[in-house]
């Protein structure tokens, strides 16, 4: 027996009917018999649009070319529609085996779905799926609008605009590709969820484009024509599941707004939401690759379970138009990571860049997650950093998540300003062992105007273990410019967890060079009750520069326990000499604060504070100890041209010494030494006593300046040295000190007393130095 094969065809179609001569299902059973690729075209008598009512599902084969464009009067819009009212609940429109195309048909109310691809290498191009043939009105399928069914390699639209498929109104995705065979096929240039003209809600009733366990295929491309514009969905414009929906690239589409860019159409859910999945691109370096994530309901990108890893966010618009200059804001935050790790958010050059500003809630927010890269992402500016342009929260917020890196560097700058809440916070006990360096927090991308997020910089609140700023001018954080209105600082650390983290290197209160003022609105740095912190250190770059802000330097309140603040310049430029005084006191330990630590022993622990108060009436010091705070080692700094004492205990008043030191109040009122004479050739003498608490043996620190207070205890510009002594059981010793240095004769001397408990004194009063006299030899008569 032989069999006899039809070699391929072109089939017409000329009847509207279900079945029959003329008919598109007869076509199709020709073409199923032929051998080759056939094309199946129509020549409808009538007026358009003509109407097929089926009555059960159409099947392509293999190689078959459905082309509803050669229908007479055909203008980029179709011109022939399926309807599957008729067809039963669970029927598919179009079932497609291998390498067929179907073009500009309207395929709409089937029980299932619109196109169900069974098999690989389809093109569906220029169809209206869900809807009428005008692609404004819905008339959608029962399930998805298109189906991958684990099959690669298939094409969903294309980068004309003949091309163009609008798949909308359909009751579950618009695109669903299921298991991982599912990979290499490419969704381009749709409108998914939005209507004829890219502006109109006609969303499907689920996801946009669903993707669960199918690993790369590419949504969107490089050129306007490739993009998707995915809008108006019930959930979210694409939705990843699943640990082998991986290596997907999402470039270069709209979604949650309109094709001008602007207008937001809003998918009820997330722009895209990765559930699992690991290693995708959303975006990417490429010119064209950035997509525009804005006008959504919940968050513009949201990851979550631990199978989200690796993935790339770069080069993306997210809260805003296609601009940068306006918000189109996402009603939650603009990123949203939740239990995952390992993910990037933009990176270390300029064109990865993601610009995260205009959403209703913050910009990043990062839950329970580790290991994650932040980097040179503006976020709460415009595109070009010179305007603000907030989330209404803040910038980015880490909760209890750690080892995630917040940083940026000279060619991608990381710029976290103009916020409304926070610019960036830490909260919760295991948000710890975290890195930011590199940011400019609150001020433009020059780094020379503020931008200042309302409610302060950087908050850690109760999150220990994390490093703020580098030893390198690299890792410097600028954080100026934050707290207005409402009169919040630079940093604030709060709570007795928040401990044991470095901040190093950072400038607080200036713009980028260090040498004008950018002020906070507040302090500089404020601890609350965060204990073991250090601030700056005496490594080379350690020291941060702490100047210009609108309050204290530095604050600590409500038991700020055993905080080091060390080789620091407060109140100075940059260069360490000239005049940028923080407006009240440089340092300011509050009532119940102890055990702290203000400069050290070791060389480089010294601090510069400097210029405090000299703007405000009554002026201010350098370092004040209220009543109540003990144990507050005050030692090695260079402390001068404050606009009152250089030390204070509670005033700005020196505080007269006791006999035996009796008294209580701040640092115990540590009584001062009483010198009595200063010499000066190839070194300097010092001779003095002091009187203080009996059989305790003292700290004495001596220090040279140009000349003494008004108020006759001087400040300390240059340390000398130290002497250690013994008070006897009378409360009293007499000392004579020899330094190392030789000081100009008519600069004056001052020294303090530090106690065995750390409590320093203020400054003594002054002593002149005078040249060392020469012996006099009378010769022999």
């Amino acid at each position: 027996m032989s069999f006899c094969q039809i070699p391929a065809a072109t089939l017409t179609v000329t009847s509207t009917n279900d079945s029959g001569a003329g008919t598109l299902r007869q076509a199709l059973l020709d073409a199923a018999a032929t051998n080759g690729a056939d094309t199946v075209v129509f020549n409808l008598s009538g007026t358009a649009p003509f109407t097929i009512n089926l009555l059960s599902t159409l099947s392509l084969l293999n190689e078959v070319t459905l082309d509803g464009s050669t229908q007479p009067g055909y203008a980029n819009q179709p011109l022939v529609e399926l309807n599957g009212t008729s067809a039963g609940a669970s029927t598919f429109g179009l079932r497609l085996g291998t390498s067929n195309v179907v073009r500009a048909l309207a395929i709409n109310r089937f029980g299932a779905d619109g196109i169900r691809c069974d098999g690989s290498g389809n093109v569906v191009v220029g169809c209206r799926i869900g809807t009428d043939v005008t692609g404004n009105l819905a008339r959608g399928n029962g399930m998805e609008g298109v189906f991958i069914n684990g099959t690669a390699n298939n094409r969903i639209g294309g980068t004309n605009a003949a091309d163009r498929n609008i798949i909308a109104a359909n009751n579950d995705a618009g695109v669903y590709l299921l298991n991982a065979p599912a990979s290499g096929n490419v969704i381009l240039g749709n409108y998914i969820g939005a209507g004829g003209y890219g502006t109109n809600d006609l969303g499907n009733v689920n996801n946009g484009i669903a993707l669960y366990n199918a690993p790369n295929n590419t949504l969107g491309g490089l050129t306007s024509g490739a993009r998707n514009i995915i809008a108006g969905n019930d959930g979210s414009g694409i939705s990843l599941n699943g640990g082998n929906s991986s290596g997907n690239i999402i470039q270069g589409n709209y979604i949650g707004v309109a094709t001008n860019g602007s207008l937001a159409v809003s998918n009820i859910g997330d722009g895209i939401t990765l559930n699992g999945a690991g290693n995708n691109v959303i975006g990417g370096t490429n010119t064209g690759a950035g997509n525009l994530i804005s006008g959504n309901g919940k968050a513009g990108i949201y990851g979550n379970a631990a199978g989200t890893v690796g993935n790339q966010i770069q080069g993306n618009y997210i809260g805003t138009d296609a601009t940068g200059v306006a918000a189109v804001p996402n009603n939650f935050a603009g990123v949203s990571l939740e239990n995952v790790s390992s993910n990037v958010i933009g990176g270390d050059v300029a064109a990865a860049r993601n610009v995260i500003s205009g959403n209703r809630q913050d910009g990043i927010v990062v839950t329970n997650s580790t290991g994650n890269f932040i980097q040179g992402n503006y976020i709460g500016v415009n595109a070009s950093g010179t305007a603000a342009l907030g989330n209404q929260s803040t910038g980015v917020s880490l909760y209890n998540s750690s080892y995630n890196t917040i940083s940026g560097s000279a060619v991608a700058r990381s710029l976290i300003s103009g916020n409304s809440n926070i610019g960036l916070f830490l909260f919760g006990t295991r948000s710890l062992s975290n890195s930011v360096r590199g940011n400019f927090i609150g001020v433009n991308a020059a780094g020379n105007a503020a931008l200042g997020n309302a409610l302060g910089g950087i908050t850690l609140s109760d999150s220990p273990y994390n490093q703020v700023g580098g030893v390198s001018a690299g890792d410097r954080n600028v954080i100026s410019g934050n707290g207005f209105p409402s009169l919040h600082g630079g940093v604030e650390l709060q709570g007795v967890n928040a401990s044991s983290n470095r901040f190093i290197g950072n400038y607080i209160g200036t713009d980028v060079t260090g040498m004008t003022a950018l002020q906070n609105a507040a302090e500089g740095i404020y601890i609350s009750a965060g204990r073991g912190n250090l601030i700056g250190g005496n490594q080379p770059g350690a020291g941060n520069l702490i100047s210009s802000n609108r309050l204290n330097g530095i604050t600590l309140v409500n038991q700020a326990m055993g905080n080091i603040i060390a080789g620091n310049l407060i109140g100075t430029k940059a260069d360490g000499v000239s005049a940028l005084g923080n407006t009240w006191i440089g340092i300011e330990i509050n009532e119940n604060c102890s055990s702290n630590v203000v400069g050290g022993l070791s060389p480089g622990d010294g601090n510069k504070i400097a210029f405090s108060g000299l703007f405000i009436s009554g002026g201010r010091a350098g370092v004040r100890v209220r009543t109540g705070s003990t144990n507050n080692a005050i030692l090695g700094n260079s402390i001068f041209s404050n606009a009152s004492l250089g030390i204070a205990f509670t005033g700005f008043s020196p505080t007269l010494n006791d006999p035996c030191d009796g008294d209580t109040g701040g640092n115990q009122q540590q009584n001062f030494p009483v010198l009595t004479q200063a010499v000066s050739g190839s070194n300097t003498g010092v001779r003095g006593s002091l009187d203080s608490a009996a059989n305790a043996t003292y700290r004495l620190q001596f220090f040279a300046s140009p000349s003494c207070d008004a108020l006759g205890n001087g400040e300390g510009q240059i340390y000398l040295g130290d002497k250690l002594i013994t008070a006897g059981g009378n409360c009293s010793n007499s000392f004579v000190a020899t330094l190392p240095v030789a000081v100009p004769v008519g600069y004056v001397i001052t020294a303090t007393a530090t106690d065995p408990t750390n409590n320093t004194s203020e400054f003594s009063l002054c002593q002149t130095v005078a040249a060392t006299p020469e012996l006099a030899y009378a010769t022999p008569a």
